[in-house]
C-alpha cells in the first residue's frame, strides 16, 4: 500500500511534501518515518497502523504552485515536486531567523543537509513563482541569492 495515497486521502486537500517528499527525491541523507503533506486545511495529525502522517497549511495561493502526480507502479498520488518540497519547507519553518545569504547557505546545507549539487543544478525558476506568490517571500529572495552565491564558489 502506496502511504503517499493514503496521506492523499486521508486529509485534503493535500499533496505530500516537506521532509517526505526531499527524501522521496533522494534530497536529504536521513529516512523519514513521517509523512508530510500540505493542506490548505488545518493543522492535522493521524496516527495509523500504516504510521503518522501530518499536515501543514499553506494559503491557496501558493499551496497549488508545484504539485505534480507522481506514479509508483499502479499506484498515482499527488506529491510536491522537488523545489516545492524546499519552498513548502521554508514557508512552514518557525521561528525563521534568518538574515542573510549566508545563514540560508547554513540552513539548506547543514541543517537539512541538502544534496549541494542538485541545489547548483535544479530549476529555480519555481522558486521564483513562489517569491512572487508574497507567501513570506523574504525567504525565496534569500534563497536565490543563496544559490547564485552557490554557482559563484
Amino acid at each position: 500500500m502506496s502511504r503517499e495515497l493514503v496521506a492523499n486521502h486521508l486529509y485534503g486537500p493535500s499533496y505530500v511534501s516537506l521532509e517526505w517528499a526531499l527524501s522521496f527525491y533522494g534530497l536529504i541523507p536521513e529516512r523519514v518515518e513521517e509523512v508530510t503533506s500540505v493542506t490548505t486545511g488545518y493543522v492535522k495529525t493521524f496516527q495509523t497502523p500504516l504510521g503518522r502522517f501530518s499536515y501543514v497549511p499553506l494559503p491557496p495561493r501558493f499551496y497549488a504552485l508545484g504539485a505534480t502526480v507522481s506514479k509508483q507502479g499502479e499506484v498515482a498520488f499527488m506529491v510536491a515536486t522537488a523545489q516545492k518540497a524546499l519552498c513548502d519547507k521554508l514557508a512552514t519553518l518557525k521561528p525563521f531567523r534568518i538574515r542573510s545569504a549566508r545563514d540560508m547557505a547554513a540552513l539548506l546545507l547543514e541543517d537539512l543537509r541538502l544534496d549541494e549539487a542538485w541545489l547548483r543544478s535544479c530549476d529555480r525558476s519555481l522558486f521564483a513563482l513562489c517569491a512572487e506568490a508574497g507567501f513570506k517571500n523574504r525567504r525565496f529572495e534569500l534563497l536565490l541569492k543563496t544559490l547564485q552565491r552557490l554557482d559563484r564558489a
